[in-house]
């Protein structure tokens, strides 16, 4: 099932001091499966959109800049800068980008 995670409400950016590093558990996994990263990519687009597919694999997206629409078999998600969502494996999901994004996405693979 995707996973909404708007940072802004997670931690209070205007509070973190110069040299500080704050850490957000956003695959908070103890048991298997474990995953690493596969790749990162940084993605400049303009508007538009993507039919529905299926992840064989898990993806968390970074919204920089711009918004993005998911759309689920059962929710829709739109997701604004300084927010991300995880597609697990398995989840299905349509996508429309409304004017153009900057994002960073982190593919993972299973260990």
């Amino acid at each position: 099932m995707a996973v909404h995670f708007p940072f802004a409400d997670m931690v209070a950016f205007s509070a973190i001091a110069p040299g500080q590093i704050v850490t957000m558990p956003i695959l908070a996994r103890t048991a298997a499966p474990r995953y690493r990263i596969r790749d990162v990519s940084i993605s400049a687009l303009g508007a538009g959109t993507w039919p529905s597919h299926t992840e064989r694999a898990p993806e968390l997206y970074i919204i920089l800049r711009g918004e993005v629409i998911y759309q689920t078999p059962t929710r829709r998600f739109v997701v604004a800068a300084g927010e991300g969502i995880l597609f697990e494996t398995g989840d299905s999901h349509a996508t429309e980008i409304p004017s153009g994004l900057l994002s960073v996405g982190i593919n993972l693979i299973e260990l």
